[in-house]
């Protein structure tokens, strides 16, 4: 086994190292049980200085110790919110005979602490309405039951729930930003240099917000902000060099970021059809394009096989930005631009009818203020 790279990239973190029970479980794979006398593991070092460095962390090291999540209270709600919305636990009794056979009571937590951080979640899932509780009785809401199938923090729900109920229009500002004001989203460092800007998108963009701003200077709420332009930009095309440059961010802080939202957008369009069905149709929107990367125009295009972001800007710019515009240009005129066996595929897709969605005309402008 040759373990290349000690570092792993994690979103709003930057590369940190693996951890050395996972550094175990790769070398643990060297030799073939029965067939090799022993095994051997490589583990690269970038230098002949990082050497002992290497052999103190890892290969001398003694693993992590195993530490139960469910010490995280948002965790443990999430938990207690599972086991009674797929009706593994009925009963407050039996809700506490599972916890207290689990790791994190073994770890020492006395019946009683136990018990009240048990209380506290509940409490939380009952004031949310995604529990009712009955006496002794415990049983899921549907909203409870979709919050643990979509498999988000039950606070990140709460948040989202609260902003759209009572929400009468869309916006991209209001969506975006209110996701990354999450506990399941990481989010962008502020530097100084930013206050400014996101000071001034305030003043004129205060309005497409779907939640208050705390007036106390909360770096979370900036944090939130400056991580949602971020993504806007993104789905509006903007250049992946310029948001580097933009945002003092690598391509891989970019795929991170969109990869947390998208979940959380497709998590939204759920909440929506439940709290907010108007709202349903520009979520969805706004979740093909989060994940593609484009505007709005372009939506048309996207939901054709073999069309990604770039051959869809391209049929585009060539005044081939809708459905009708293909068929009536014809396979030879189209293969021109995007190539003809891509062509040849696109109009076997429409022959058979897909990719039939509304058009959409609306305008988008791209929300650029870093730079």
């Amino acid at each position: 086994v040759i373990v290349r790279d000690y570092l792993r990239f994690n979103a709003g973190e930057g590369m940190v190292p693996i951890p050395v029970r996972e550094y175990r479980q790769m070398a643990g794979r060297a030799g073939r049980p029965h067939l090799d006398p022993y095994g051997e593991a490589i583990l690269i070092a970038k230098s002949e200085e990082m050497v002992e460095g290497l052999f103190d962390h890892y290969i001398d090291a003694p693993a992590e110790d195993v530490r139960s999540q469910c010490a995280n209270e948002a965790i443990l709600c999430s938990h207690i919110l599972s086991l009674i919305s797929t009706g593994f636990v009925r009963e407050r009794g039996e809700l506490l005979g599972f916890m207290d056979g689990t790791l994190y009571a073994y770890m020492g937590e006395s019946p009683r602490a136990l018990s009240r951080a048990v209380d506290r979640a509940l409490e939380f899932l009952v004031e949310a309405e995604m529990i009712t509780e009955v006496g002794e009785w415990l049983e899921s809401t549907e909203y409870g039951s979709l919050v643990s199938r979509l498999y988000i923090d039950p606070r990140s729900a709460e948040v989202i729930v609260t902003a759209m109920i009572g929400q009468k229009e869309y916006t991209d500002t209001g969506l975006l930003q209110l996701l990354c004001f999450t506990p399941d989203m990481l989010t962008l460092y502020v530097r100084r240099s930013d206050i400014y800007l996101l000071d001034r998108f305030l003043t004129e963009h205060l309005d497409e917000l779907w939640m208050e701003i705390p007036w106390d200077s909360d770096e979370r709420f900036d944090r939130s902000l400056k991580t949602a332009l971020l993504l806007s930009d993104w789905a509006n095309e903007v250049g992946e060099e310029t948001i580097c440059e933009r945002y003092n961010v690598g391509p891989g802080d970019i795929y991170g970021m969109v990869e947390g939202v998208s979940w959380l957008i497709h998590a939204s369009r759920h909440l929506a059809r439940l709290f907010a069905p108007h709202l349903t149709g520009p979520i969805e929107e706004m979740e093909l394009r989060t994940k593609h990367g484009i505007r709005k125009e372009l939506l048309p295009l996207i939901r054709l096989r073999g069309i990604g972001r770039v051959r869809a800007r391209r049929l585009f710019n060539n005044g081939l930005g809708s459905l009708d515009a293909l068929r009536a240009a014809g396979p030879e005129k189209v293969g021109k631009v995007i190539g003809q066996k891509i062509a040849a595929r696109v109009f076997e897709q429409l022959e058979e009818g897909q990719g039939e969605i509304e058009e959409v005309t609306e305008d988008q402008s791209t929300l650029s203020w870093f730079g």
